[in-house]
């Protein structure tokens, strides 16, 4: 999914009781616990971490953030990343974005989305992108929420996103 516009994303309100903090040396660990917890679809090892964000460790503190709870417990993440060379240009990057099961569908991921897409167009103003799988269609809800829309680049692929916005279509018209 890609998004190409200089408008702010949409902002939504932290709940009370919960913070973010930005990552320091440590929050490996609870990168990994929340991706493991929380991703079924994807093979999360601690060096899966590493893979992704190894070329670039001095970034994090300015990219990545985790939504805290009440007790100050890692419960969700997300990453403000790049990619210097897609399409053949730099792009944002929204990447590994992951709420706990538990705390899942409680609308923690738009308050953090908000955060972590603000802080990518500061880096990338113009152009961001994100990679999804369609059995993900919550989270495709929400990336179109925030003027994402699906890239198009075959007609399987154009096949596919219709029957996934179809899919969709009576939660984006309703409020959610």
């Amino acid at each position: 999914m890609v998004r190409v516009s200089r408008a702010p994303f949409p902002q939504f309100a932290l709940p009370a009781n919960f913070s973010f903090i930005w990552y320091r040396v440590g929050c490996e660990k609870w990168w990994h616990d929340i991706q493991f917890r929380s991703d079924p679809l994807s093979k999360i090892t601690p060096e899966t971490f590493w893979k992704y964000f190894g070329t670039a460790p001095e970034e994090l503190p300015r990219r990545q953030c985790f939504l805290l709870d009440a007790a100050s417990q890692p419960i969700g993440t997300a990453t403000a990343w790049f990619d210097d060379s897609y399409h053949g240009q730099a792009w944002g990057r929204l990447h590994w974005v992951a709420i706990l099961p538990e705390f899942q569908g409680r609308g923690l991921a738009k308050p953090l989305l908000s955060v972590v897409c603000e802080r990518m167009r500061e880096f990338h103003p113009e152009r961001a992108f994100l990679r999804t799988a369609a059995e993900r269609l919550p989270a495709i809800a929400l990336y179109l929420k925030f003027g994402f829309v699906p890239e198009i680049k075959s007609h399987e692929e154009e096949e596919a996103w219709a029957r996934i916005l179809r899919t969709l279509q009576p939660s984006r018209s309703g409020g959610g």
